[in-house]
C-alpha cells in the first residue's frame, strides 16, 4: 500500500502542476533498486530549463513522500533519492543557476575544468562561510515551500490519489489513459502550462 501511495503522488503531482512532464505508466512492480516506478515523457526535447520547469520537477519528486505522509501519517526511506535529488537540484537552482532572488545573480558552483575526479573535494570553497549558510538557508527554504505546495495539492486531491493507488493495487501497471480517466482529466487538462 505505502508503495501504491507513493507512486499515485508522483503521478498525481505531475498531472496537476504546470510544466511538469507527464506519465506515460505508473507500476509497483519492483524494478532493481526501486519499488516503484512512475515514468514520464518529456513533451519536447529541454536543452535550456526555465525556473519553473525545475520547481515543477521537484513538486513530482516529493509527490511521493507527501503522498505518504498525508496518507499514513508516517513517512518511509523510499523517498531517499527522491529527497537527494530534489537537495541538489535546489541547490544547483541557487548556487549556479542565479535562481534565487535572496542570493542574486552569483555562481558559486565547484570548477568543473578540471581534469580528474575528486579535485573539488581537495580545494577550499572559493566564498565565505556566511555566504555558504546563506546558500544552505536559501537551499531549505526552496525545499520547504516546494514541499508545503506538495503536501497541500495531495490534500486537496485525496480522493484522486486514493483512486489511483487502489487501482495500482489492483492491476499493478496502470497506463496514462486509465490514470487521467481516474483522475477525471483529459489529456489537455493533465500539466497545463
Amino acid at each position: 500500500r505505502v508503495v501504491a501511495y507513493h507512486e499515485a503522488g508522483h503521478a498525481l503531482a505531475a498531472a496537476l502542476t504546470p510544466h511538469a512532464d507527464p506519465v506515460l505508466k505508473v507500476t509497483i512492480v519492483p524494478r532493481g533498486q526501486a519499488l516503484g516506478v512512475t515514468a514520464f515523457a518529456p513533451a519536447d526535447e529541454i536543452r535550456n530549463y526555465p525556473k519553473e520547469y525545475l520547481t515543477s520537477r521537484m513538486i513530482v519528486m516529493l509527490g511521493g513522500r507527501a503522498a505518504e505522509a498525508v496518507t499514513f501519517n508516517e513517512i518511509t526511506t523510499g523517498a531517499s533519492d527522491d529527497l537527494r535529488r530534489v537537495t541538489s537540484m535546489a541547490r544547483r537552482m541557487v548556487s549556479e543557476f542565479g535562481m534565487s532572488d535572496a542570493i542574486g545573480p552569483l555562481n558559486f558552483g565547484d570548477n568543473e575544468s578540471q581534469p580528474f575526479l575528486g579535485y573539488s573535494m581537495t580545494q577550499g570553497r572559493n566564498y565565505s562561510e556566511e555566504t555558504a549558510a546563506r546558500i544552505d538557508a536559501e537551499v531549505r527554504r526552496i525545499v520547504e515551500d516546494v514541499y508545503d505546495r506538495t503536501i497541500k495539492l495531495m490534500e486537496e486531491n485525496g480522493d484522486k490519489l486514493e483512486a489511483l493507488a487502489n487501482a495500482l493495487l489492483e492491476q499493478e501497471v496502470v497506463e496514462q489513459e486509465t490514470m487521467l480517466r481516474l483522475f477525471g482529466m483529459s489529456a489537455d487538462e493533465a500539466t497545463p502550462d
